[in-house]
């Protein structure tokens, strides 16, 4: 068996559509959450970094 080499996380991307929205990283204190080059916060688990990017990014919307 071969030993696998590290590989740091990479920034996943979140869309609305076509629309870019946010970004989310995986670092050692959790799920940094980047929304129009703004750090919101940080989370503990992915799941919560997408809920908070569906709140802060439906902020001000309405869809009528």
């Amino acid at each position: 068996m071969t030993a696998r080499k590290y590989q740091l996380p990479r920034p996943q991307y979140v869309y609305d559509g076509p629309q870019f929205v946010a970004v989310i990283e995986h670092k050692a204190d959790g799920w940094h959450v980047i929304i129009r080059n703004h750090k919101i916060g940080v989370c503990a688990d992915r799941v919560a970094a997408l809920r908070l990017i569906n709140i802060h990014a439906t902020e001000g919307r309405s869809d009528d």
